[in-house]
C-alpha cells in the first residue's frame, strides 16, 4: 500500500462468511491503514462474495452474479483497477469465485491474489472455536490467472514480501507529442480536397 503513488486510491473489502466494505476508495493512506489493522482473521472464506463486493466498490453499483440464463451485467471498463486478494484460497460459503473472477475480468480488472497459510493444514482457534485449516493455492492461482493476474505465495513472516512483489497497475507519465506531422497530413489532405474541387468545377488545376 506504501508502494503506491499518492494518484492510486484504497478500498478495503473484509470477508468471511460473506462480505462487507470497510472502507471506500480512498488516497488517505492513514485511514486505509487503520481500516486493515482492524481486520481479524474469520472462521470462513467467501472468495466469490470478497471479488463481486470489490466489483461494487470499484463500479459504484451493486454487482452479483448473473440468474443462470440471463446475460452478464455490463461492468464498463476498469482496466485502471486491481482487486488484491489475501486468503487462504478454502472456499467455504457464497458465490462462485471463478464466476465472479470471470465478472472481473470482463470489466478489465485484474485479481492479484495472496496465499497465506500451509499446504500441511494447521488447526487455529477463532473466538473460542478450533477450525482446520489449509491453503489452498490451485483456487487462488485460477482466480488470479483467469484476469491476467499472478498468484503469490505468503511466507512464515506474513505477506510483506508477497506484497512487494505485486507490480503496480499503471503509472503516469508526462510525455511531450510531436503534432507536426499530424498537423501536416492534415494540411495535405486539405490541399488535396482543394484540388479536386477546382478540377470539378474549372476542369484545371491552377
Amino acid at each position: 500500500m506504501d508502494a503506491q503513488p499518492e494518484s492510486v486510491d484504497i478500498g478495503v473489502v473484509s470477508f468471511g462468511a460473506g462480505a462487507l466494505p470497510v472502507l471506500q476508495p480512498t488516497a488517505d493512506r492513514t485511514e486505509a491503514a487503520e481500516a486493515l489493522d482492524r481486520l481479524r482473521a474469520g472462521g470462513g472464506t467467501s472468495l466469490g462474495d470478497a471479488v463481486l463486493a470489490s466489483l461494487s466498490m470499484i463500479t459504484g453499483q451493486a454487482v452479483a452474479l448473473p440468474e443462470e440464463g440471463e446475460p452478464a451485467p455490463d461492468l464498463g471498463l476498469w482496466e485502471s483497477a486491481t482487486i488484491v486478494v489475501v486468503s487462504d484460497g478454502e472456499q467455504t460459503a457464497g458465490a462462485d469465485p471463478l464466476a465472479a473472477a470471470d465478472l472481473a475480468a470482463a470489466a478489465g480488472v485484474r485479481i492479484e491474489a495472496i496465499g497465506v497459510g500451509t499446504l500441511a493444514g494447521t488447526v487455529i482457534e477463532v473466538d473460542g472455536y478450533r477450525i482446520a485449516t489449509r491453503l489452498e493455492e490451485a483456487m487462488l492461482t485460477d482466480l488470479a490467472e483467469s484476469t491476467g493476474g499472478d498468484y503469490h505465495r505468503a511466507d512464515e513472516d506474513g505477506v510483506g514480501d508477497a506484497v512487494s512483489s505485486v507490480e503496480a497497475r499503471f503509472r503516469v507519465v508526462d510525455e511531450r507529442l510531436e503534432l507536426t506531422a499530424a498537423t501536416a497530413g492534415l494540411g495535405l489532405l486539405l490541399l488535396t480536397a482543394g484540388g479536386l474541387v477546382m478540377i470539378l468545377r474549372t476542369g484545371r488545376l491552377l
